[in-house]
């Protein structure tokens, strides 16, 4: 997928949509002709352990870090304002077991990570910068699903077969269930 350029669109730049949803519903926030701003980073989680008495350290790739980004953007317009009150009273985090929301996040930045789905983690109050302008400001962290759950094997390790043991050495022929067999020759037959 391409994203569109700076260079060819700044506009597409200069413009934000949210999609926020909870409980099913969805709302669509927008706003255009403001400057938008992210700040974070996308990671792999990394164990370092420096060799004892010796150059160097052992580094252990743990996996895929969900990225921690912030938003920022600039209201400065009455209608920014006003959608951005009720982008407030929609997605701020509420007490309780309420589901929380998920925004997708429609801006080429984003696009070019691959980090449109978002879980919200805070809303910052407005902040003044200068006459008639407000920086708003949100906390986002990359939504995931649920992990699956690993199934245990349901022999324990220690009865685990191994593969060295012998297999009369199992207690297999020995139980109540798996008799010994009778074999052809020692059997009782009709004359």
């Amino acid at each position: 997928m391409s994203v569109v350029s700076p260079y060819e669109d700044a506009a597409a730049w200069d413009a934000v949509q949210i999609v926020v949803s909870r409980n099913g519903k969805s709302n669509v926030y927008s706003w255009a002709e403001l400057p938008v701003d992210f700040d974070g980073d996308v990671t792999n989680e990394w164990d370092v352990k420096k060799a004892k008495g010796a150059d160097g350290a052992k580094a252990t790739d743990n996996g895929y870090t969900p990225s921690q980004f912030s938003m920022r953007w600039l209201l400065h317009k009455p209608e920014h304002f006003k959608v951005y009150e009720a982008f407030v009273a929609d997605a701020k985090p509420r007490p309780g077991k309420e589901p929380k929301p998920t925004l997708v996040i429609v801006h080429p930045l984003l696009q070019m990570y691959n980090l449109t789905i978002c879980n919200l983690e805070k809303i910052h109050f407005l902040d003044a910068k200068e006459v008639d302008q407000w920086e708003a400001r949100i906390d986002l962290v990359e939504w995931f699903p649920a992990p699956k759950p690993v199934k245990k094997d349901a022999t324990p390790a220690s009865e685990a077969r191994n593969p060295e043991r012998p297999l009369y050495d199992t207690g297999f022929f020995s139980s109540p269930r798996h008799e010994k067999p009778i074999l052809p020759s020692a059997s009782v037959t009709p004359e």
